[in-house]
């Protein structure tokens, strides 16, 4: 059996070690140092975001990665009930 929480763990630190490496690249290319945020959700997760702007080579480039947990909206419930329902046709 998947232990899931090593899963997702694993999982996690895969994505934002792919967001580092992505950023690398692009810092390679353009020279322009990433503005990094960090950001937590209250209801669960968080994420970091980073961003390049004004660089020689590319204008703006956003590398982002959101780890939100906990229960869907009302909007978000709603949005599901309608896909399924949709999905029959």
């Amino acid at each position: 059996m998947i232990d899931q929480d090593a899963a997702l763990a694993a999982v996690k630190d895969y994505l934002l070690g792919l967001q580092d490496r992505i950023a690398a690249g692009l810092n390679t290319l353009d020279s322009t140092a990433f503005h990094e945020d960090r950001w937590d959700r209250a209801e669960g997760g968080g994420g970091r975001s980073r961003v390049l702007a004004g660089g020689p080579v590319f204008e703006q480039a956003g590398v982002n990665f959101s780890d939100v947990t906990g229960s869907p909206s009302d909007q978000n419930s709603r949005a599901a009930a309608f896909a399924r329902w949709a999905s029959r046709w």
